[in-house]
Order: structure tokens, then sequence, then C-alpha cells
């Protein structure tokens, strides 16, 4: 489901959390000495559909993460909404493929906006010929905030803060009431943005993990990873299992 979020002040805080119900993705986080990620593996039925143009390498794709200088990028679901399914083209271009490329340094922030406003994004394929319905954060290491939501375009994001949860930003959907907000994780989204607004510039990493723990999930759809990274540090700081008390830190300005 997940809960993502920027605070820009004294310093660039990003963070995520990545929360899947047991079984229910085949994921690992990576630790790498100018990358941390979080990969996910797609089934060998998805990969033979896809063109070899767009196959990614090892059957990997990141979803989530940070490279040593500060390009930061997560995808989170966007429940009920699939305007652009996947199309199995060599020119597509998904999420996750922007996620890669942008985690990779492959692309800077510039060359996002250009590419964004070229090309249209659509969903990720899953099995059967479906198609994962996402959103996606970017922010460069400059701070510039980039929203992406396949069927709705994209949003440069001019606030000092923004979070994002599993319902539309751009297009809220219909039945956005009370039944439905832990479904949509509305709660998360209401609790992080309340945190964010009533913090100063002096937002730090520690504001960033707890704010994390906050919204973190527990049980079946439990937050299996979590990272905040620092831009002035060049730092990431991370745990696993919504285990807060238990941070390790991997510093890219250091190595």
């Amino acid at each position: 489901m997940c809960t993502g979020f920027v605070r820009k002040g004294k310093d660039i805080i990003t963070g995520f959390n990545f929360d899947m119900n047991i079984g229910g993705m085949d994921y690992c986080p990576v630790i790498e000495k100018d990358r941390v990620f979080l990969g996910m593996r797609f089934s060998p039925q998805v990969l033979d559909m896809m063109p070899a143009a767009i196959r990614p390498k090892n059957g990997i794709r990141l979803i989530q993460g940070v490279s040593a200088g500060g390009h930061v990028a997560g995808q989170l679901m966007n429940m009920n909404f699939s305007k652009i399914p996947a199309a199995f083209e060599p020119d597509m271009l998904t999420n996750d493929m922007l996620t890669d490329l942008f985690v990779t340094d492959r692309y800077s922030g510039s060359q996002l906006m250009e590419l964004l406003g070229k090309r249209q994004v659509c969903n990720i394929p899953g099995d059967n010929g479906t198609s994962v319905a996402l959103h996606s954060l970017f922010i460069d290491p400059d701070g510039n905030i980039v929203f992406v939501e396949p069927g709705n375009g994209y949003a440069v994001i001019r606030e000092r803060y923004f979070t994002v949860t599993n319902f539309s930003i751009l297009e809220p959907p219909m039945d956005l009431n009370e039944e439905q907000f832990g479904f949509y994780g509305v709660d998360r989204y209401r609790k992080s943005l309340n945190i964010l607004k009533n913090n100063t510039d002096d937002f730090t990493v520690s504001d960033g993990l707890k704010l994390l723990n906050e919204v973190k999930q527990t049980g079946e759809w439990g937050t299996r990873f979590s990272f905040v990274y620092s831009r002035n540090e060049d730092s990431v700081y991370y745990c696993t299992e919504g285990q807060f008390d238990c941070v390790k830190v991997h510093r890219f300005a250091q190595l």
C-alpha cells in the first residue's frame, strides 16, 4: 500500500514506507555502494510478454529508492484507478521504468520533465494480462518535486512538503468516504500531512523516521521496508518490518 513524503527546509528530507501483503510481491531491499532501493521481480509469465527493448535486466525493476547525490523516487499503489493500462509495446513507458531510470541516474530531473512532456505514462503489467495501477513521486537533488499519475499526467509540486498514499491525488475517487478510508490510506495521508504541516524548516531525519513510524502498518499488510534520505548528509536511514528501533544508515558521502 505504502506512504511517501518529502519536506524541504534546511535539509531536503524524503521518506517511504513500503507496505505489502505476505506473499503479494517478490521484492528485495538492495543496499549498494551508490544506491539503496527496493527491487521488484517480475514473474516469468510477464517477462515473456514484454518486448526485449523494455524487459528489465535480471527481471528486476526498481520501485522505490535513492542514489548517491540525491535522486529519489518511489511508486505507490493507486487503488481502484486504472485509466491507462499496460500495453506491451516497444515504446511503452511505465511508472516502474521511470523510477528505474531516475534512481539509476540515467535521467536527471530536467530530462524526466522533458520525457513526461513527450510521452504518456501507463501502468505496469501484472500477471494474466492485468495492469497494476501506481502513482509515483520524484525528487531531484535540488529539491524539485514531480508527481506522476498515469491517466492524469503529472504535477510539479511547488509547496515545501508533499505526501501521498493510495488514492488518486489528481482525481480523488468518488467513493472517498469513511468506510473506504482504510482501503485508500486516507488515515495515513491525513496523519502524514498533519505532521508535515505542523513542522518547521528544521525538519530532520529523526522527524522523518518518526512520521513513517506513525503511519506504519502491521499484520498481513505490514510495513516491510522503510527509508528516509537526507540530502545534506547524502545518507539513507532504513529498516525492515517496521522495526524503527533497529534503523541502519548508509552514508554515500563517506564512500
